[in-house]
């Protein structure tokens, strides 16, 4: 049903025009249901080629017979004068395209690519084929990785595990491989070089603290991978936790012991141990 609906929603039918006042009086020779019929035929040739094929056949390309008078060194505005055809019939531009249901550039485009002595079309269809400009070339990326790798402290192991590096920002590694890289023309932009570091697994020290279910001194290799700022917050976190919690709960009624007393209160110390990571 889905794919039903989505070719009928995709269907191509030709643009209403009036030609009442055109010189070929073209929606007198082809009624609604005949242009249908064009139009669906044309599309159903479903291939680039035959399309253009279908637009040089029925569209023939002449010198103008005259040119008005300009002035010398003018600008020629037109080149070729253009005669359509449907059914072997005459038609007006605009009666032509908006039967077929095209615009103005695939016209264009079968003309730019003729072959003048076969009168066919002669290219291949580059739609949706041209690399983008702002896509970074594969061997910055590699270039990236490999830098990258050269700086860890730590392997993953797997690729669910996360390699660490000795860095502790984005900024200074993207600084540091700009300084490593030759080209800076080539140099990525700090959005693309964060991309690329976590679309490979690497992590930085703090975001490896942050996993860990117990934060404690973590040392790689000899490496020690805590800053100042980062060894006091352990450190305070450690003291929280050694430090009992208490717990005010409410003496059952049938436990009083203290007349004349509405409400009676006792106050137990119970060590909780906590499981927030830093």
């Amino acid at each position: 049903m889905e794919q039903e609906k989505s070719s009928q929603s995709s269907k191509k039918s030709p643009k209403s025009i009036d030609c009442t006042n055109c010189k070929y009086k073209c929606s007198k020779n082809f009624p609604e249901h005949i242009r249908e019929k064009i139009c669906e035929s044309f599309w159903n040739l479903k291939d680039y080629r035959r399309q253009k094929d279908f637009i040089l056949a029925n569209v023939k390309s002449t010198p103008p017979k005259r040119r008005r008078p300009t002035k010398e060194g003018a600008e020629i505005k037109r080149t070729n004068s253009k005669i359509f055809h449907l059914r072997d019939k005459r038609v007006c531009q605009s009666f032509f395209l908006k039967t077929l249901s095209i615009s103005n550039g695939p016209l264009i485009k079968a003309f730019q690519y003729k072959n003048e002595y076969t009168n066919f079309f002669d290219s291949e269809d580059r739609r949706g084929k041209h690399e983008p400009s702002n896509k970074i070339k594969p061997e910055i990326v590699n270039s990236i990785v490999i830098f990258l790798t050269s700086k860890c402290i730590a392997e993953g192991g797997s690729r669910f595990k996360k390699k660490v590096i000795s860095d502790t920002s984005y900024k200074s590694l993207r600084n540091l491989f700009n300084d490593y890289h030759d080209s800076n023309n080539d140099c990525p932009s700090y959005t693309t070089f964060k991309r690329i570091f976590h679309e490979h697994n690497f992590s930085l020290p703090q975001e490896r603290l942050k996993t860990q279910k117990n934060p404690q001194k973590i040392e790689i290799q000899g490496i020690e991978i805590l800053n100042a700022a980062e060894s006091e917050i352990v450190e305070e976190i450690q003291v929280e936790q050694q430090q009992p919690k208490v717990i005010v709960t409410q003496v059952p009624e049938s436990s009083k012991f203290i007349q004349n007393q509405p409400e009676v209160y006792e106050i137990q110390f119970i060590p909780i141990q906590t499981i927030n990571s830093i």
